[in-house]
């Protein structure tokens, strides 16, 4: 059997060895319904970036290099839905029809914001705090459409200096 390493991370032919702790990121995210969503979207953000960040190598591996492994798409899939159930629930949804819409903007924007990330660990084409803001106002341009209330009034921030 064939074995390929990658910076900590072995696969082995029809197996995959790979530290789960890489995608346990829904467990660090806090999502407080006493903050606002602005406020829960940047810390979550903000956890997810220290993550990225800190485990640069495995999250290039997990995300390129063995991202067509049916077990790493199944753990990277699982934490998605994770997240996304954990977003479904802090949301105002009016009903089942509003909840199924949020759910599939909530599907894309998280893997917007794993290919975004990626690319940024990968090129870093702008600082942290703009791709962070940039993730945030993605989802709530998205999202207003769908809910009764604006999310997020004071959204977005204006110009260049906020961000900085």
């Amino acid at each position: 059997m064939k074995t390929v390493r990658y910076e900590g991370c072995t696969t082995l032919t029809g197996s995959v060895s790979f530290p789960v702790q890489v995608f346990d990121l829904d467990a660090e995210t806090r999502l407080d319904p006493a903050d606002s969503l602005v406020e829960q979207l940047i810390q979550g953000m903000d956890v997810h970036l220290d993550y990225f960040v800190a485990n640069r190598h495995a999250v290039l591996a997990a995300n390129r290099v063995l991202a067509g492994d049916p077990v790493i798409q199944t753990i990277m899939t699982n934490e998605l839905d994770a997240l996304r159930a954990r977003l479904l629930a802090v949301l105002p949804l009016a009903d089942e029809s509003a909840r199924e819409a949020v759910s599939g903007v909530l599907k894309s924007w998280l893997v917007f914001v794993q290919v975004l990330c990626v690319d940024w660990l990968t090129h870093a084409t702008c600082t942290r705090t703009q791709l962070r803001d940039v993730c945030v106002g993605a989802v709530l341009g998205a999202l207003r459409p769908l809910l009764a209330e604006d999310p997020a009034p004071d959204w977005p921030r204006q110009g260049p200096a906020a961000s900085a």
